[in-house]
């Protein structure tokens, strides 16, 4: 036993030295840090139908951030900001609707040689609300207006109602309606479903059943009539020869899309009376009409012509 104390006696002196010279330098001044952690709060025992409504944690996201200042060796200190540190809130079983907590060192269990010198805020005041369901009609926001020549039919949000969860403060007044953020219709020419439009909140904590919703756009042109009483028709001969109508002018009554008709006037019809495969003689000839797309024709008086073909008369090229 003496030999185990007394042998390579130098050694191990040094050994011990050099540890106690290392513990010292651990612990001392110089190898100290103080620095700031977020140290999040989690609220325990929360029952489903509360929820803790400030600080704003959410029914599930039951964490509120304090700031830490903590002093001690370094490389201690550094293995803090990854340790997982955290204040807890254990709510007794029935829940209260107001609750004042003093927040102290002892509950983050601390290692050995680390010193907490500030806790911000050194305490937190909880208020619990219950929480509700409730039902919202589904409101479109509707901004602008459809191009020249459409008028918006319908607009309709699919589903039309949606169900919100959260605290009663948020929801439980007020009229069942949720809007929509703007939809701007000023370049819609047609039927469109504009998807994901997002909802006009509540309130932070409180959450649609879903996040967004799809808007159906109902589109249509305005349909308008328009006539025009003094309309050439264009004759159609037979080749070599030469034809005239009678009467040489006809109403036409036609629809279509009211910009288009707009632009146009009686020279832009096309009634045409066809003769090309008659030879000379007097004909009953139906006129028919070449319209631009979209135009239909409703009438036309007289929807028959007398046609007359005969030779061409010298000078008549």
């Amino acid at each position: 036993m003496k030999n185990f104390f007394t042998k390579n006696i130098g050694l191990k002196s040094f050994s011990l030295l050099l540890a106690i010279l290392l513990e010292l330098h651990f612990y001392s001044p110089d190898n100290s840090l103080s620095t700031v952690l977020p140290v999040p709060i989690e609220v325990q025992n929360l029952n489903p139908d509360m929820m803790v409504v400030w600080p704003i944690l959410g029914e599930r996201g039951k964490r509120f951030t304090t700031r830490v200042r903590l002093r001690g060796p370094a490389p201690q200190v550094k293995q803090l900001a990854s340790a997982g540190l955290k204040f807890i809130v254990e709510l007794p079983e029935q829940n209260p609707y107001d609750l004042s907590v003093k927040l102290s060192p002892e509950q983050l269990r601390l290692p050995q040689g680390i010193e907490v010198e500030e806790i911000e805020p050194p305490a937190i005041d909880l208020k619990l609300e219950r929480v509700m369901d409730r039902e919202f009609v589904v409101v479109v926001d509707r901004v602008g207006e459809p191009p020249t020549g459409h008028r918006i039919e319908k607009v309709r949000s699919i589903p039309e109602t949606v169900l919100a969860r959260g605290p009663r403060g948020e929801i439980a007044d007020g009229l069942s309606v949720v809007k929509t953020h703007p939809v701007d219709v000023s370049k819609l020419t047609q039927t469109k479903t504009i998807q994901a439009q997002p909802l006009v909140e509540r309130g932070p904590l409180s959450k649609f059943n879903v996040p967004a919703v799809s808007v159906e756009v109902v589109v249509s042109v305005i349909m308008d009539e328009r006539e025009y009483s003094q309309v050439t028709p264009s004759v159609l001969a037979p080749a070599g020869l030469a034809a005239s109508v009678e009467p040489s002018r006809v109403r036409a009554k036609i629809s279509g899309p009211k910009h288009l008709l707009q632009q146009l006037n009686a020279g832009d019809l096309q009634i045409i009376a066809d003769g090309q495969a008659f030879k000379p003689g007097k004909y009953m000839v139906d006129l028919k009409a070449n319209l631009p797309e979209g135009v239909e024709l409703i009438s036309l008086e007289p929807a028959q012509v007398n046609m007359i073909v005969v030779a061409k008369t010298a000078g008549s090229e």
